[in-house]
């Protein structure tokens, strides 16, 4: 008797909201600049996001080291952003401020998990992105 009162399987995904469309995500490179050149995020296979998950799990667990230097960070740095943007060096990191440091890792971690996304919101994305990362006291 329950089960009458209950929507079909079939009604049930109808009726449902639709939150996500992850059918949309972009599996083009994201672009960004860095030190003066043009740079690209490429989408990255399986293999390579585990390559990424450990380098980020490397990173994660070395922060609580005292002993690192500033070489070392670079280079744990380095094998996060290698994994999904092949022409960042360990001198690129060394130049950069943390500003920049702390900006690409946002970028690439909002790219490796599909929230920068549909092309459809990519205008909007670019808009809120470069509001965030304007210097303070830069005005329109």
């Amino acid at each position: 008797m329950l089960k009458r009162l209950m929507p079909s399987r079939a009604d049930a995904v109808e009726q449902a909201r639709l939150v996500a469309d992850i059918d949309k995500i972009v599996s083009t490179p994201v672009a960004f600049m860095l030190l003066g050149r043009k740079r690209l995020l490429k989408p990255i296979s399986t293999e390579e996001y585990l390559r990424f998950t450990r380098a980020y799990n490397e990173f994660s667990q070395a922060t609580g080291d005292k002993n690192l230097n500033a070489k070392q960070i670079s280079k744990k740095l380095h094998n996060i952003f290698s994994a999904v943007c092949e022409d960042i060096s360990v001198k690129d990191i060394g130049e950069m401020t943390q500003s920049q440091i702390g900006a690409v890792y946002a970028l690439i971690l909002r790219t490796v998990s599909g929230e920068i996304f549909s092309e459809d919101d990519q205008e909007e994305f670019e808009k809120k992105t470069l509001k965030m990362i304007k210097p303070a006291g830069l005005h329109e």
